[in-house]
């Protein structure tokens, strides 16, 4: 074999720059493929996630709507209890008090009326008198328990 010409060894190195050329560009085409597709997955991810949080938000702000509603109505049926619960110890503190003023007469006609004295106990159990009771009341309900207790 004969050494090779010097336009053969320049076309072996034409060839060979070529061929890198043609590998770095390859290799180019590659790296810019894979950013434009990093590229692309991110502005997709991102787009799902603007699309997650605008959902999210809209739920949130439902809920909370539901919450808020929910709230209002517990609110009111508080209230509507508590009303109710004030007029019915009103009742109550009212019933107790006539009881307590018919009672003072019949104590006198019949001191040992065992309906009284049962009519009575049943109130005291249904209805335990409220334990701030001013201390002018609280005496003369003593004094009329001790009474009929003699």
């Amino acid at each position: 074999m004969s050494e090779p010409s010097l336009g053969e060894a320049g076309g072996l190195l034409a060839g060979a720059i070529a061929l890198a050329a043609a590998v770095g560009k390859g290799v180019q085409w590659l790296l810019q493929w894979g950013e434009r597709r990093a590229e692309r997955t991110a502005s997709v991810r991102e787009a799902k996630l603007a699309r997650w949080h605008s959902e999210l938000e809209e739920r949130d702000r439902r809920i909370e709507g539901k919450e808020d509603g929910y709230l209002a109505k517990v609110e009111r049926a508080m209230q509507s209890f508590q009303q109710q619960l004030d007029q019915r110890s009103a009742e109550n503190q009212a019933l107790r008090l006539a009881f307590e003023l018919v009672a003072g007469a019949l104590r006198e006609r019949d001191p040992m009326n065992s309906a009284l004295k049962r009519a009575e106990q049943l109130l005291a159990t249904a209805f335990p008198l409220d334990p701030i009771i001013p201390p002018t009341m609280a005496a003369e309900l003593g004094a009329i328990d001790v009474a009929d207790r003699s």
